[in-house]
């Protein structure tokens, strides 16, 4: 094993010294990435486990939490056989449904809503995307839900009409 680390270690300074040579930006951003890879190569031999991260998970910058999914997927994990397929989407009727629930609430009440249920961002994220304060979008989903509530009530007393929010 010590002969290993030590043909990357011989491996790791031929690359440093190539990149010190190296005048195209692109080559130098592929020899650093490969000095990158040997080191932590090194690394893992002489440990025999992975590093940990440096912080955890819920102080890491924003990026680095965010995990990117297409909506539609989404959807399709969670709620499964809410449509006939996923890419088909909501049908007529209960696309007018939505916007007679939609209609219900405020500007900022629609939008405070559309970005935390229907974007998933956090109550921060969507103060920031918004431009308001964070106590502002929850006090705008609370009378959003409160709204929404009256509406089913009203609903249930006047028509029988199943609604899944």
């Amino acid at each position: 094993m010590q002969d290993l680390i030590e043909s990357y270690k011989r491996t790791r300074r031929g690359l440093r010294a190539l990149r010190t040579l190296s005048t195209i930006t692109a080559d130098r951003e592929t020899i650093q990435e490969m000095i990158h890879n040997c080191s932590w190569t090194i690394d893992y031999m002489k440990d025999g486990h992975f590093k940990k991260p440096r912080r955890p998970i819920e102080r890491r910058s924003m990026w680095q939490r965010i995990i990117l999914m297409e909506p539609k997927i989404l959807n399709g994990l969670f709620r499964e056989n809410m449509y006939d397929s996923v890419e088909q989407g909501p049908s007529n009727e209960q696309t007018a449904l939505l916007n007679e629930i939609m209609s219900l609430l405020s500007r900022r009440e629609r939008e405070c809503f559309i970005a935390v249920y229907g974007e998933g961002f956090s109550f921060a994220g969507a103060a920031d995307t918004i431009g308001v304060a964070k106590t502002t979008v929850s006090t705008c989903i609370s009378r959003a839900k409160k709204k929404i509530a009256e509406w089913k009530r009203g609903m249930r007393d006047g028509e029988e009409q199943q609604i899944d929010l």
